[in-house]
């Protein structure tokens, strides 16, 4: 028995409304991870390490807490403000705990260019890991549903009028930093350069859909800017 052209066209109808349902559905299950034009620098509480800060973390990384202590004998003491700062569940499920950025200057002044730097991870008076690396948080996010934060980091490297930013992905389960997922260079600013570039500024864009227990597939989108005026 033939179908009548009004039950087909309902049909396609139905079928074409079904995988834009589908469509609009997984588009719903991505979250954004960060977009280099519009996420900013996780930076809470105040622009200075506070005094439980200056009490631990010289402890921690081996530095002094201020210029002075350098007659001690310590080769770099830490710079008073913080490059990022945020909080949350980084070691364990449940935990309130701070994440901390921070710079080091040498005793000797003999300044690098960029400073050094380091994250502290700590809970009261108690640091739970570090990590020696240059960086700031850039976002924040429990990618693999495990009750756990995972912290995109950022790095800049200037040259010559330019500046290129790159990205990962890190753990600290278990007070244990570890590496999930190198994102590469997510921004470019080319702008100061004397070369040309077809392309003088880089944005990027990362959305995932969270995956219980397993880190998850990124998408990856970039584009192009202008520089400003």
């Amino acid at each position: 028995m033939r179908s009548s052209p009004a039950a087909s066209r309902a049909w396609c109808l139905a079928v074409a409304l079904a995988c834009l349902a589908g469509q609009v559905h997984a588009e719903e299950q991505y979250v954004l991870l960060f977009d280099t034009e519009t996420t900013p620098i996780v930076r809470v509480g105040p622009s200075a390490l506070s005094p439980e800060e200056l009490s631990l973390l010289p402890q921690v990384l081996g530095v002094g807490a201020a210029r002075e202590d350098c007659a001690t004998g310590v080769i770099h003491w830490l710079a008073p403000a913080i490059a990022s700062r945020a909080t949350g569940s980084f070691t364990r499920p449940g935990a309130d705990e701070v994440l901390v950025s921070v710079r080091v200057r040498r005793c000797d002044d003999v300044e690098l260019s960029p400073l050094p730097g380091a994250l502290v991870v700590y809970e009261g008076s108690e640091a739970l890991a570090h990590l020696w690396q240059r960086a700031n948080v850039l976002a924040v996010h429990d990618v693999d549903l495990d009750g756990l934060l995972e912290v995109v980091l950022v790095t800049d490297q200037f040259d010559q009028g330019s500046l290129q930013r790159y990205a990962t992905l890190w753990d600290f389960a278990g007070g244990e930093p570890r590496l999930v997922h190198d994102f590469g260079e997510v921004y470019a600013d080319y702008c100061g350069s004397f070369l040309a570039y077809d392309t003088p500024v880089k944005h990027t864009r990362v959305t995932f859909a969270p995956s219980p227990g397993s880190p998850p597939a990124f998408e990856v989108a970039t584009r192009s800017g202008s520089c400003r005026q």
